[in-house]
């Protein structure tokens, strides 16, 4: 394979193990697919997607470089199998649909992570993040987790997200969101609060791996939901009764390929007038509407009104 267009290979419709690497060192695989037919959509399965086995070492599935990422996918096995072996690094590859895990050390399903990851085995053992939440944010796409690995270590963090996740809860990788390079501190622990501008859709399984220093790929983490999320913002705190209005503006994550119709309610219909509905255009990220102050001569003081947004498969805003 490589990462020039057309210089992946097509490697489907093996009865065993589409790749089998039997006591190799320094291999790169890269843009090849893996388990799919030649355009990347249907199923031609494998066995394994690919294996590693008898102490294959140093060998690259993927990469940091533009194209080198793999589709491997509805293979009846594993996606990529470590047997045996270790500094196989996993990285920025399409992961999905397989039978088996997506990334399975020791071919025998979660390997669960040990407190200060001092485990030895295929890829060490390499304990996968721990995620807490996926939101959307402003800019994009949240999110906050922890890495309980080996102390003072760096680690490669990569984040993915998937229609579905594995049965277990652990993850597969359809498609790769972003990366972040961490270091736990002395007691292994890092905790981390990450901001991706990607456009993710509402309800799809978000997933993460870690690589350490030595090229040693983690099976992928336990799923979290991304749940999308809308913004309220008001151009102005106070308004007055005597012909006041304000203007308000609610925001989706990222723009979306379908308008969004969001909810408006609003906790005084006696002090503002606030429309039941407003509509985010198709390829709009928001919309701004002018909500009326309405007078009703009583001499009330400061009043609080509170207004909220809520659409389907979005958090309220």
């Amino acid at each position: 394979g490589g990462v020039a267009f057309g210089a992946g290979n097509l490697i489907s419709g093996n009865d065993s193990t589409g790749v089998n690497i039997f006591e190799s060192t320094g291999n790169r695989f890269e843009g090849n697919l893996i388990g799919s037919d030649i355009t990347g959509t249907a199923a031609l399965p494998n066995g394994h997607g690919i294996l590693f086995q008898n102490n294959s070492t140093g060998n690259t599935v993927g990469g940091t470089a533009a194209g080198a990422g793999n589709t491997i996918a509805w293979n009846t096995l594993s996606g990529v199998g470590v047997f045996s072996g270790t500094g196989n690094s996993i990285m920025a590859n399409s992961i999905h649909s397989n039978g088996g895990l997506g990334i399975d050390l020791n071919v025998d399903g979660v390997t669960p992570n040990d407190p200060d990851d001092s485990d030895t085995g295929p890829n060490e053992f390499t304990n996968f993040p721990t995620l807490v939440s996926a939101t959307g944010v402003y800019e994009g796409i949240r999110l906050i987790g922890s890495l309980q690995a080996a102390a003072s270590t760096e680690y490669r963090l990569e984040f993915y997200q998937s229609p579905n996740g594995d049965s277990g809860g652990n993850g597969e990788g359809a498609a790769f969101l972003g990366f972040s390079n961490v270091q736990t501190d002395g007691a292994g622990l890092v905790n981390f609060d990450l901001t991706y501008a990607e456009s993710v859709p509402a309800g799809v399984q978000i997933t993460s791996t870690a690589t350490d220093s030595a090229g040693n790929t983690s099976e992928f983490s336990g799923n979290v939901e991304f749940a999308a999320q809308l913004i309220i913002e008001i151009a102005e705190a106070e308004v007055s009764e005597n012909g006041g209005s304000v203007e308000i503006t609610v925001t989706r994550d990222l723009a979306g390929d379908q308008p969004l119709v969001v909810n408006l309610s609003n906790s005084d219909i006696t002090k503002l007038d606030v429309p039941a509905t407003v509509t985010i255009p198709v390829a709009r990220r928001s919309v701004t509407f002018t909500a009326g102050a309405l007078d009703d001569s009583i001499a009330d003081g400061t009043q609080t009104v509170t207004i909220t947004a809520s659409a389907a498969g979005h958090g309220d805003g």
